[in-house]
């Protein structure tokens, strides 16, 4: 993760979290005892701020210090759209869960360091899905490795942790989103509010991004071309559901 480096980029990271969260610039400043033209000029990186009026900010916003001074990858700032004064809900929805998503590569991040996890080895995939008969076929793969053949998969986040991508929930209004900077090592934010059916799909779903080697994956896939989340769709009912399992429910035999 890099670090703002000077103020203008600190008020520039307190604004987008500002915009993020919905608050107006004078919802902002009253709950932290600022003048609304003070934080215009923190904002703008014209005033410095002190460490009790960021911590204050951060208490506000509702996030953590390391979330307004440490910024995403480069690669995900890159992918991620702005949120602006005239973002729409799902957007800002999309925001906040990529500040979980990040909090989450963070943490993720120290226990690698510490030592305490590696990278799963895969052998498999890392190229991206070219059809949807090449992400079945990459399902099935999935399936052997985990060494789990036709039978149904226990809990899908110690699944996906075995294959090396970590999952949380979040409290933002999204499906799912995922990232895996180090091959074999990723993390995921699904939405808690969730159904139990449609949480199970969406984390088989970003399973896929993250065995296909997709760095970052956007919420609400509004980057990718359909046919390419079509395929990832592909993937996921072939990881929960077997299509031969499925012939053979449909073709019974009468024992």
């Amino acid at each position: 993760m890099d670090a703002v480096k000077d103020f203008g980029e600190l008020g520039a990271r307190i604004r987008q979290v500002r915009l993020g969260t919905g608050l107006d610039q004078t919802g902002l400043a009253q709950r932290c005892r600022l003048e609304r033209t003070a934080l215009s000029r923190i904002e703008s990186g014209e005033r410095k701020v002190s460490a009790l009026e960021l911590a204050r900010i951060a208490e506000v916003l509702q996030v953590t210090l390391s979330d307004l001074v440490l910024l995403p990858l480069a690669d995900v700032r890159a992918a991620r759209p702005p949120v602006d004064e005239d973002s729409r809900p799902e957007e800002r929805e999309s925001f906040r869960a990529g500040l979980d998503l990040d909090r989450a590569w963070r943490d993720l991040c120290r226990l690698r360091d510490d030592g305490l996890l590696e990278p799963v080895d895969l052998g498999m995939g890392g190229e991206g899905i070219g059809s949807p008969e090449q992400a079945r076929a990459l399902a099935r793969e999935v399936r052997r490795f985990l060494g789990v053949g036709d039978d149904p998969l226990g809990a899908m986040a110690d699944v996906a942790a075995e294959l090396g991508l970590w999952c949380r929930t979040t409290t933002a209004r999204i499906d799912g989103l995922s990232l895996t900077p180090q091959p074999g090592l990723g993390v995921a934010v699904i939405g808690e509010a969730l159904e139990p059916g449609r949480r199970r799909a969406t984390a088989a779903h970003e399973i896929g991004h993250h065995v296909a080697g997709d760095a970052y994956e956007a919420s609400g896939h509004y980057a990718a071309p359909r046919e390419a989340e079509g395929r990832i769709d592909a993937f996921a009912a072939e990881l929960l559901l077997p299509r031969a399992v499925v012939e053979r429910l449909h073709n019974p035999s009468r024992d």
